[in-house]
């Protein structure tokens, strides 16, 4: 575990760390060497790729990494993944790719894990770069790194946990015992939106799924590698339903899910942000309301990787 003067332990966690990606190779090495100053070290990081190209150029890292490639989409990218995972791990900790964490997330979610009844958890986004225009990695490392910063220097507040909780597919974590029987869901295809809540509701129902303010990160937002507007506006109506469908939603559930981005894309798209493509979402969107008519009761929440 974590020395009093904060350096690595020579001895790995039982803990893997997930990162689905694509078409951001750049990231990759700054990742790893985020990674690499964890507290308490993880004994495995997986990189899920559609291709090579979504890697590049293997970086130098001093932890065991190891990198899968299969077809594109998140849901489909992290379970590729998690079929690598073997009997040494217990915990999983999944990360997007443009997720800046602190030095202490492993430490910090393995304490959380020693509650026997907490069976996920996900933490605070001191800056999530996904509800505006992003922003880059060293100034992500900067804010999270100044936080970080207090808790060595002795600052640190206790911290809060909220049981309940919606797990935020940029930071989270889950054990690998739960893991076992639900995985996610690959008809989500492409960012496949929603596929956290998915996984929130169906794991609520084996354990408590937990929140604390102790785990933060900056979340980027790059643009770069997002799903194209219509076909996330297409998944922003027709996932929901699905999900209603499948019984992980109610009806009021899904709906309100469906109602809030169609309003939000049908009135931002006069005077859109430059950093999304409210016109292409609500043409998805209107897309997506059509082929409910139609398939109503045969949802197709996979067809938005044919758009």
């Amino acid at each position: 575990m974590t020395k009093p003067n904060g350096i690595i332990d020579a001895v790995p966690s039982r803990a893997a760390i997930i990162i689905a990606t694509k078409s951001r190779p750049g990231l990759v090495s700054l990742m790893l060497g985020q990674l690499e100053a964890q507290t308490v070290r993880p004994a495995k990081v997986i990189y899920s790729a559609h291709e090579d190209a979504d890697i590049g150029a293997r970086p130098d890292c001093t932890l065991p990494v190891e990198y899968v490639f299969g077809p594109p989409g998140i849901s489909t990218q992290r379970n590729a993944a998690l079929q690598r995972l073997g009997d040494d791990i217990d915990t999983v900790v999944f990360f997007d790719d443009d997720f800046v964490p602190s030095r202490f997330w492993v430490e910090r979610v393995l304490a959380i894990f020693e509650r026997s009844d907490v069976v996920a958890a996900s933490g605070h986004v001191v800056w999530d770069g996904a509800q505006s225009e992003g922003m880059t990695w060293n100034a992500g490392a900067e804010l999270v790194s100044t936080q970080d910063a207090a808790v060595t220097a002795g600052a640190e507040s206790k911290s809060d946990l909220r049981e309940n909780a919606t797990l935020y597919g940029c930071n989270m974590a889950a054990r690998r015992s739960a893991l076992k029987d639900i995985c996610f869901d690959e008809r989500l295809v492409l960012y496949s939106w929603m596929e956290d809540l998915d996984l929130s509701i169906r794991l609520a129902r084996t354990g408590k799924v937990v929140w604390s303010s102790g785990l933060w990160g900056a979340h980027m937002g790059i643009k770069s590698g997002r799903t194209p507007g219509m076909q996330l506006g297409y998944s922003q109506l027709v996932n929901p339903w699905y999900l209603y469908k499948k019984g992980t939603l109610s009806r009021a559930q899904a709906i309100s899910s469906m109602i809030r981005p169609l309003a939000a894309n049908a009135m931002k798209s006069f005077f859109p942000e430059e950093y999304i493509d409210r016109r292409g979402r609500l043409k998805g969107n209107l897309l997506g309301l059509w082929e409910l008519i139609r398939y109503r009761e045969d949802c197709r929440p996979e067809y938005a990787a044919s758009l």
